[in-house]
Formats: structure tokens, sequence, C-alpha cells
């Protein structure tokens, strides 16, 4: 009876295992948008090569955003450097990002490799 249920408890951990990896495969670096989008990013920073402008605060003068505009991320920075640098593991010129991402990992993954394509010089 104990094999049995073994079994049965490693046939249920191979499927999460395939699911998550298929979940991750399916994802699409231009799902990134979406989830800039959703996670508020564009609070802060624009990407004006896909029409994403930085919100600016309520009262704020016309001065520019702080924040850097993230069309040419890709020019300088890699996938794996961006994921990074979103869980506050890099810095860039002594100083990490603001805020640690909160997504999931999929997630994070998807959003870095998105960013790591905007290549457009501003």
């Amino acid at each position: 009876m104990k094999k049995l249920m073994f079994i049965a408890a490693l046939s249920l951990l191979a499927m999460f295992v395939n699911v998550s990896q298929s979940n991750a495969q399916d994802a699409k670096p231009a799902d990134g948008k979406a989830i800039f989008e959703a996670n508020k990013c564009m609070s802060c920073h624009s990407i004006k090569n896909v029409g994403i402008e930085a919100k600016k605060a309520e009262g704020e003068e016309a001065e520019e955003n702080k924040a850097p505009d993230l069309s040419g991320v890709g020019l300088e920075k890699d996938a794996e450097f961006i994921t990074k640098y979103l869980q506050k593991l890099e810095a860039v010129n002594g100083k990490k990002h603001m805020k640690k991402f909160k997504g999931t990992e999929d997630e994070l993954k998807t959003l870095a490799a998105w960013l790591a394509e905007q290549k457009t010089k501003q």
C-alpha cells in the first residue's frame, strides 16, 4: 500500500512539473507588455517605442520623470540581468530598483525577456 501511495505521489509530482514547464514555455515575451502594465510599471517608467508613457503624479510639475525610459534597455542589459535587478539582486550605478517585483517567477521571466527585446534608442 505504501509503495502504491509513493508511486501515486510521484505521478502527481511529475504531472505538476510538466504543467509548470509547459506554462513557462507557452509564455511569449510579447506578454511582457501586459505584465508591465498590470504591475503598474508605467507609474514610473515610459517605453515610448511601444506607446507607454509614464504616469505623472498629481500636482507634479512638467519636470522629466526621474525613472528612465526603457525603450532601449535591451541595448545594454540582458534578460538575466533585468530579472536580478527587478529582484533587487543587482544594481545600476550603485542603485537597486525602487521596488522588488511581486509577480510570479514566470511573469518575471516573461517581463525580463520582453524588456530585453526593447532596443530602440531614444
